[in-house]
């Protein structure tokens, strides 16, 4: 039972992601949670393992991505390398973070992380007609 939940988890989250333009995590984390606790699987730490699992599966549809778009010459590789040492500190913070947060604590850091997303959505979010390729440029460039 819990696969076939898992594949429409994934579709649904690949469907809503791609419509709304919002990461994948977005929809997975929270259906995995949900998926987890019916099936008693890590009760005393889903939330930690819906986050984690989350996570695994963004590595590897990230690596699959960037493989497809550099056969295609898609990938600024100047530009990825001047983001990766934050993104790699960003992903080591988070993870200390949500190690150190209990079930509870990192349900509601999630749960407001949504809200968040759900804001500034709703505000308007990206209101500039410039195409983001040109502002992520301009901001490489002031590095």
């Amino acid at each position: 039972m819990l696969l076939p939940l898992s594949f429409v988890t994934g579709l649904g989250a690949g469907v809503i992601a791609g419509l709304l333009g919002v990461g994948g995590g977005i929809v997975i984390v929270p259906a995995l949670l949900f998926l987890f606790m019916a099936a008693h699987i890590g009760d005393g730490f889903a939330m930690q393992l819906a986050v984690g699992t989350s996570l695994a599966t963004i590595i590897v549809t990230n690596i699959w991505a960037a493989w497809n778009h550099h056969q295609r010459r898609a990938v600024r590789w100047d530009i990825a390398w001047r983001f990766s040492p934050g993104l790699l500190l960003g992903a080591w913070l988070g993870a200390h973070l949500a190690a150190q947060l209990d079930g509870e604590q990192l349900k509601r850091f999630f749960g407001l992380f949504e809200i968040a997303v759900a804001l500034h959505m709703g505000l308007g979010g990206r209101t500039s007609d410039e195409r983001p390729e040109r502002r992520v440029s301009s901001f490489v460039q002031s590095l």
